[in-house]
């Protein structure tokens, strides 16, 4: 077994060496002064130790450890034995009362390891291993050194031996004389009153337990105790939510948006909502839905735990866009920030796209051009898109317009009014208007579809005219033929009624039989005819050729405005006469005598 041998461990911080300075145990959160740690546990066979943070150790804070002797106004070699270097790398201030163990501290096993920050054998030698011997902790270097911060150890080296003369240490307070290989603090853990008091309860001799031991594993990892309670208030920064929310959207807050800062590396605990925003609901998403429920919201006063910040369930929503706020504080587990923080939140206003009804007359032939406009309430702050597509209304893809599939429409920022073209077909079909529907889809942006469909209107600008043709016939033919004739398609066709009335043909006469309302139908097919007959009554009078009036009335269309179909046109029935009549003599005679002769003259 080795005999004990604590050479010279040193704390290097870059601090410049003052001999003759006459240094004070005070906690200002650098370590910067003797007694600023103290040895509580070495180790032979592991060439092992352990130190304790009086003081906070800020982040990238060099402590050096040699076990070369000092002779009161230098060390005795600057290369000779060997040096442990020792970083606070971990990016925080270590806070007081932690334990750090340096294991394998001559790098030859398992390779030196420190249990927070990083340890390395800067010089090659390092040992705990060799009697007589002792271990300083200094900043600076060796050639030069700093502040002289603990020491532990035999001050009679033999031929070198080790002074504390010159260091500011002082044996039994921030320094501790021990002779023997293995050794570690087993007194109190509960550090009460001042620094300089708890350093001289650990630097007493009869708090340790020598001899052999379980290291590092019975050496403890805290000190507690008014000494190491203080606690400094944590900080936190106001801030505008960026990019903030928008009208009728869930806006939900990161943990760093809020800025957490302390100085005693004491982590995020809570966030407290000291006054909540006037308009709008501040919330926690309890079931993580991402919606606002009842039981979630938040007043002045509540908290919000790391947990649910991680989560992301501190949600903000309004139905609107007022600017608003709100105050928090954020809170170390000890205690809460004081610096009334504010969250401003400047939300950004929905546009809201609506899409017109437009009209166009179809034409006879070719095409024509329905053109919606789809608008914004409000200029875009930043690209809007929708997607539009049209559907049949009454008109049908195909024949009466070609369909539009579906089409993102973009509004850049600043732009109001988009239009998309529908092309139409003509005709001259008589039919009613019809309509095609422009559907809103897929919003994207700061933008709501408050109006989802446009209906546009294909205005029917044709009519049909709905002729009857004269007709001529012998009042002994029996019967006359009348025919109707239209002229120009009409959607869904129609009845039209007929009826005959006295020209100079009467019925009282019995020239032929009159007609009232009679019904003709029509399919609405352009040249459509349609014919009916009227009975005449054939006689043997020789006469004039007679007339009948014919008319339309009674229009009933399947679909369309009656007033686009005319049916003003009339017909004239002629009868002509095909009698004649033959007037005859008889003869007769008589005497001359007679006096007079009657003669027959028949008709």
């Amino acid at each position: 077994m080795k005999l004990f041998n604590f050479k010279t461990i040193t704390l290097f911080f870059f601090i410049q060496f003052f001999l003759s300075s006459i240094y004070a145990q005070v906690q200002d959160g650098i370590i910067d002064d003797p007694g600023d740690i103290a040895f509580v546990a070495f180790h032979d066979n592991d060439d092992g130790f352990s130190f304790l943070f009086l003081d906070d150790c800020p982040a990238g804070t060099e402590i050096r450890f040699t076990d070369e002797g000092w002779n009161g106004s230098a060390f005795n070699s600057t290369t000779a034995e060997g040096e442990v270097l020792w970083i606070n790398d971990t990016g925080n201030t270590i806070a007081a009362g932690i334990v750090i163990d340096i294991t394998d501290a001559d790098d030859n096993t398992a390779g030196i390891q420190a249990s927070l920050g990083t340890a390395t054998e800067d010089d090659l030698g390092f040992t705990t291993g060799v009697s007589n011997e002792q271990i300083y902790a200094i900043t600076g270097t060796r050639a030069m050194p700093g502040i002289f911060l603990a020491f532990v150890g035999d001050t009679d080296d033999g031929a070198t031996p080790a002074s504390l003369a010159g260091t500011g240490l002082v044996a039994g307070s921030t320094a501790l004389i021990i002779l023997d290989n293995e050794g570690y603090y087993t007194g109190s853990l509960n550090c009460n009153g001042t620094i300089g008091e708890c350093s001289t309860m650990i630097n007493d001799i009869n708090n340790w337990t020598l001899g052999s031991f379980n290291f590092p594993t019975d050496v403890p990892n805290t000190f507690a105790g008014s000494v190491f309670s203080s606690n400094t208030a944590p900080t936190a920064t106001s801030f505008t939510a960026s990019p903030g929310p928008v009208e009728n959207a869930v806006y939900t807050f990161a943990t760093a948006n809020f800025g957490y800062n302390d100085t005693d590396s004491d982590p995020l605990n809570n966030l407290l909502i000291e006054i909540v925003p006037t308009a709008g609901t501040l919330y926690v998403d309890a079931n993580n839905s991402d919606t606002f429920d009842g039981g979630e919201e938040l007043t002045n006063g509540s908290t919000v735990s790391l947990a649910n910040l991680n989560a992301g369930n501190l949600q903000y929503i309004q139905n609107g866009s007022t600017n608003t706020s709100f105050q928090f504080e954020v809170n170390d587990g000890t205690e809460n920030s004081t610096g009334n923080y504010v969250a401003t939140l400047n939300v950004t206003a929905l546009s809201s796209i609506t899409v017109n009804d437009p009209t166009v007359s179809e034409g006879d032939a070719g095409t024509a051009t329905l053109q919606y406009t789809v608008s914004l309430d409000q200029a875009a702050s930043g690209t809007i898109t929708v997607d539009v597509a049209t559907s049949n209304g009454t008109a049908t893809a195909g024949s009466d317009y070609t369909a539009l599939g579906t089409t993102t429409v973009t509004f850049n920022a600043g732009e109001t009014n988009k239009t998309v073209d529908v092309t139409v077909s003509g005709d001259t079909t008589l039919e009613v208007d019809e309509t095609i529907n422009l559907n809103l889809t897929n919003a994207t942006g700061t933008s709501t579809i408050t109006d989802a469909t446009g209906v546009g209107t294909i205005t029917n600008d044709d009519s049909a005219t709905v002729t009857i043709a004269d007709v001529s016939v012998n009042e002994n033919d029996g019967t006359a033929t009348i025919t109707l004739t239209l002229d120009n398609a009409v959607d869904g066709g129609f009845d039209v009624d007929l009826s005959t009335a006295d020209g100079t043909a009467t019925t009282a006469d019995g020239d032929y039989t009159a007609v009232t309302s009679a019904t003709e139908t029509f399919a609405g097919t352009a040249s459509e005819t349609q014919t009916f007959t009227i009975t005449l009554g054939g006689d043997t009078k020789v006469e004039a050729d007679e007339t009948v009036s014919i008319s339309m009335s009674g229009l009933s269309p399947a679909t369309v405005a009656s007033g686009d179909i005319d049916i003003t046109d009339g017909a004239t029935l002629t009868i002509n006469n095909d009698d004649q009549a033959t007037v005859t003599i008889a003869d007769v005679s008589g005497n001359e005598n007679d006096g007079a002769i009657t003669v027959t003259v028949t008709l």
